[in-house]
């Protein structure tokens, strides 16, 4: 048989339906994102509750994170991994310190800086800020992921970048570890510190959101889930 490669038909088919997938997602988070960040800006209770929610969306894009370029950073990058490679800290895990105050004692997730070190909750215009460059954000992965470029990022990269992703998720889940800094592909919902906000789900939501992640071809070619 011969060997796979971008083009083979299971291959394209392949990531056909990823960027459907992708689409349907980013489709879900663009208003939901919306929402939640007016419940933020307005300090509403109910954005503690919308949070695993509306992160939901954005987890189950992740293993095509290393199709995204520049936009997965400002949207889901930690503090530790912002600071690591010289970024301004934005998006959902800084929103979630606002929502979650952490204890003064606390550290960061490398288990070495200090949670309080160069932070300070965010004055209500700050938060306005923040709200609004994750909104701007979120709507430029819409319109990346409806484009042809992002078909093309994916066709490109072929079956790696699918079976990647999908390996590198499912290892951090059975590891509780993540990647950090230039090398960071795909991160499970893991906030610094933990709290009420985090539980269990919020891992298996990702990894049920990624099951068409890895369907591989079939020896005859043809495209079969994996159990």
């Amino acid at each position: 048989m011969a060997p796979l490669t971008p083009s083979s038909p299971a291959i394209s088919e392949m990531s056909l339906r990823q960027a459907s997938g992708v689409s349907d997602f980013c489709a879900r988070l663009v208003p939901a994102a919306e929402t939640f960040v007016s419940a933020y800006s307005a300090g509403d209770a109910s954005a503690r509750e919308q949070f695993p929610l509306v992160r939901a969306h954005y987890e189950r894009i992740e293993p095509v994170a290393s199709t995204l370029g520049d936009l997965d950073p400002p949207i889901d990058y930690r503090e530790v991994d912002a600071v690591a490679e010289g970024l301004d800290w934005t998006g959902f895990h800084r929103i979630e310190r606002d929502l979650w105050m952490p204890a003064q004692d606390s550290l960061n997730a490398d288990q070495v800086t200090p949670t309080w070190q160069d932070w300070a909750p965010s004055s209500p215009s700050k938060c306005d800020a923040i709200g609004t460059w994750l909104v701007v954000d979120i709507q430029s992965l819409y319109d990346y992921v409806h484009s042809a470029d992002f078909q093309s990022a994916l066709d490109d990269q072929g079956i790696a970048a699918i079976s990647n992703g999908a390996i590198s998720l499912l290892d951090e889940v059975a590891t509780k570890d993540r990647p950090r800094g230039p090398q960071r592909a795909v991160r499970v919902g893991q906030a610094q510190p933990r709290g009420p906000h985090q539980c269990a789900g919020r891992a298996s939501i990702a990894v049920d959101g990624h099951h068409s992640d890895v369907t591989l071809p079939s020896p005859s070619g043809t495209v079969a889930s994996a159990p």
